[in-house]
């Protein structure tokens, strides 16, 4: 029974990621977390995708529960490896670690809203509900974990990297600019 209910959670996220992206940006906007973010549908969308994949793969491998272990190390799951590297990417713009989970929290949201359209039994609703959670539960374990590991020396390398990075972009387009000798407009939406 439970391979059934794997395979209706993993086609209804499969189908709806598009509801997804649309749910999460959504409260973004609602709850300022865009202000701190790219407001780009494709930025949302490639986040969604990237936090299904490990999801749609846990169902397809037939793992009818992801419950948490105390001996487990989450740095290494496989399920937690995007929200690792999101969490990553975001310390080194000067994310906080709450201001990530908070809107983490929403992303979980997103996906357990999806289970309220009442596609699923109230038996499948309960289990998918649940499965979701310990999905999100080991993600934000994963990355918690990472974040609070990494020492004070080791996020300042991180940040002048980033900054050197930064640096080096904005040294490029205003070479890029610098150069041009007809004028150029930019506007946004």
């Amino acid at each position: 029974m439970r391979e059934h209910w794997c395979k209706k959670l993993h086609t209804l996220i499969a189908e709806h990621e598009d509801c997804l992206m649309a749910s999460i940006l959504h409260y973004a906007l609602a709850q300022g977390y865009a202000a701190y973010t790219s407001t780009l549908v494709e930025a949302w969308r490639l986040s969604i995708h990237g936090l299904s994949k490990p999801l749609l793969d846990a169902l397809s491998s037939n793992h009818d529960t992801l419950e948490l272990s105390p001996d487990e190390d989450y740095t290494h799951d496989a399920i937690a490896a995007f929200g690792i590297l999101e969490a990553k990417r975001h310390r080194q713009r000067g994310v906080s670690i709450a201001m990530f989970m908070g809107l983490f929290k929403y992303y979980r949201q997103s996906y357990l809203d999806l289970l309220n359209q009442g596609e699923l039994s109230p038996e499948e609703n309960n289990w998918a509900a649940n499965y979701l959670h310990r999905f999100f539960d080991r993600i934000e374990l994963g990355l918690c974990s990472e974040w609070t590991t990494s020492s004070d020396a080791e996020r300042m390398t991180e940040l002048q990297a980033a900054s050197r990075l930064m640096t080096n972009e904005k040294n490029k387009y205003l070479t890029l600019f610098e150069s041009i000798s007809q004028p150029v407009i930019l506007l946004d939406a």
